[in-house]
């Protein structure tokens, strides 16, 4: 309270605000940050977001418009959760969402599950990939000008 009060003290145009943790969630737009209370203040847990104000409309499934844009917005709303997310609950929870979200699009639940497991499998894939074989690795050359007698740090 002193600091903010501070920064409110030092130029008349400024009135920096502070929010404050309320039920162990700290109130930032996305992702919230969750802190487990019942254990220490390092364990935290993200989620996704939809502002009070979220529609939840998405373009029809009946609209004249071609395949592809459809199911790539489904693709976007699961990367988006798998990249929020901290554990796969709330990932579950925010699929859960997102096939909801959907069905009120009128699109059936099958493909968007579909498309959900084939995006979350796609992830764990490469994620695991990536945490077990690392990037690929191959071998560099540097070509370095000759100007003379070889030194002898390279011989």
């Amino acid at each position: 309270d002193r600091f903010l009060a501070y920064l409110n003290s030092s130029h008349p145009s400024t009135k920096p605000t502070c929010d404050k943790e309320v039920s162990d969630k700290l109130p930032i737009s996305d992702p919230p940050i969750t802190k487990d209370s019942n254990s220490s203040a390092e364990d935290t847990s993200t989620t996704a977001h939809r502002k009070p104000t979220h529609s939840g409309v998405l373009t029809h499934s009946l609209s004249p418009s071609p395949l592809k844009p459809k199911s790539g917005s489904i693709r976007t709303l699961v990367d988006r959760a798998h990249k929020i997310c901290s554990s796969w609950e709330p990932f579950h929870d925010e699929a859960e969402k997102i096939a909801e979200m959907t069905s009120n699009n009128g699109y059936s639940k099958n493909p968007t599950y579909s498309t959900i497991n084939k995006e979350t499998t796609n992830k764990v894939n490469t994620t695991e990939k990536l945490a077990h074989e690392g990037p690929e690795k191959f071998k560099v050359y540097f070509k370095l000008p000759h100007t003379g007698d070889t030194p002898p740090k390279v011989k």
